[in-house]
């Protein structure tokens, strides 16, 4: 459970990267930034489908 609650937080994280990439218009980063969060994304997905077997 601790492991899921850091990578929220890192998903949050990120999230901010992106937005604050996008408002001064670096779309490389912000782009660079979401394919971070999509691999974050699946982490948590994972983590939350052990628990449910659990």
């Amino acid at each position: 459970m601790k492991k899921l609650e850091m990578i929220h937080s890192d998903l949050h994280k990120v999230i901010k990267n992106v937005v604050n990439w996008k408002l001064v218009g670096d779309i490389s980063a912000a782009e660079n930034e979401l394919t971070k969060m999509n691999t974050i994304s699946s982490e948590i997905v994972g983590l939350l489908d052990n628990l449910s077997k659990v």
